[in-house]
């Protein structure tokens, strides 16, 4: 009989981590409520899955650290000293304490959580983690296409969140990673899977065929943005420690936790954190500027805006350039 208590979905942006949380949630775990749950848009149609005061709080906890979800902390040391202040850590427990009111089953899914492990290893308490692999060709391409993030920048996002994970399970047993692009090719066998997964860990009946038909409703392949067509090793913009290190990740999938590798094994290179905190601040900068044009074209739609047009035509007439 298991005695689980939440469900934690690991993994960073636009590896799959929204379709698992959907699938947590159709199987039974409580995912917040309606108003609390990020909506979707165009990258996400069917929703994000993200609890709002989950989303924020990693948002508040990643700044106290200098860090974001572009480029994360440089350790996990700072974020764990973290979780030893009154504050900090009495908000994080009230945010489980909402989650498993009257003893109900819960997930979590949020990109921002690989960079804060060491903080939520000291608050957690009896969780089953599932960490999905997707091809990181298809994850940098994502971000690229929604984040203007360069291929060599996602994927050394990609490489420093799975490493992140890597050494945060490694003492974990409830571990359970999952191809995703077997999910989208076999959403029965795939969701019958995880499901007996999770009836084992939390010690409830085997779901039916029709509870599973239902979960694996989930899954809509043709919502995918991204889907490579060449091997991983053949593309350029990848090192041989990424390629080494997918390679591992999907050796893993469809096995509980036995031992992993480190970082030690997939280094990054040494410069990985500035390479990204560069591409943040560029990411932002940009992001000013197409919020003053935004601004610019909004204040040239206005009739205050053509008001003033008419007033002041005589002098713009007047000294107009020759």
């Amino acid at each position: 009989m298991g005695n689980k208590r939440g469900i934690v979905i690991l993994g960073m942006h636009r590896s799959g981590t929204s379709l698992l949380a959907e699938v947590a949630h159709r199987w039974g775990a409580y995912a917040g409520e309606a108003d609390d749950i990020m909506e979707g848009n165009e990258w996400n149609p069917r929703g994000y899955w993200e609890y709002w005061p989950l989303v924020r709080f990693n948002e508040t906890l990643l700044d106290s650290l200098d860090a974001s979800w572009i480029a994360p902390p440089a350790s996990g040391e700072a974020a764990a000293r973290k979780a030893a202040l009154p504050e900090m850590r009495d908000k994080a427990f009230r945010l489980i304490d909402e989650m498993e009111e009257g003893g109900r089953i819960w997930v979590w899914k949020d990109p921002r959580l690989t960079a804060v492990l060491p903080f939520w290893k000291e608050i957690w308490r009896d969780v089953v983690y599932i960490v999905p692999i997707r091809h990181p060709r298809d994850i940098a391409g994502s971000l690229a296409k929604r984040d203007d993030l360069p291929l060599t920048g996602g994927l050394q996002l990609w490489q420093a969140s799975c490493l992140a994970i890597l050494d945060f399970v490694d003492q974990e047993k409830d571990v359970l990673f999952v191809e995703y692009e077997k999910f989208l090719g076999d959403p029965a066998a795939s969701c019958r899977a995880l499901a007996d997964y999770l009836d084992d860990k939390f010690g409830r009946e085997p779901r039916t065929a029709e509870e599973v038909e239902l979960i694996a409703g989930a899954v809509r392949g043709d919502l995918r943005n991204q889907k490579s067509a060449g091997d991983f090793n053949d593309l350029p913009e990848a090192s041989q420690a990424q390629k080494d290190l997918f390679a591992f990740l999907r050796s893993r999938c469809g096995k509980t936790h036995e031992g992993s590798a480190g970082a030690g094994d997939f280094p990054l290179f040494v410069g990985w954190r500035d390479y990204l905190k560069s591409l943040e601040r560029l990411r932002r900068r940009g992001a000013r500027l197409a919020t003053r044009e935004h601004e610019l074209r909004k204040l040239k739609r206005s009739s205050t805006y053509r008001v003033g047009r008419f007033m002041t035509w005589p002098y713009r007439l007047l000294f107009r350039k020759k």
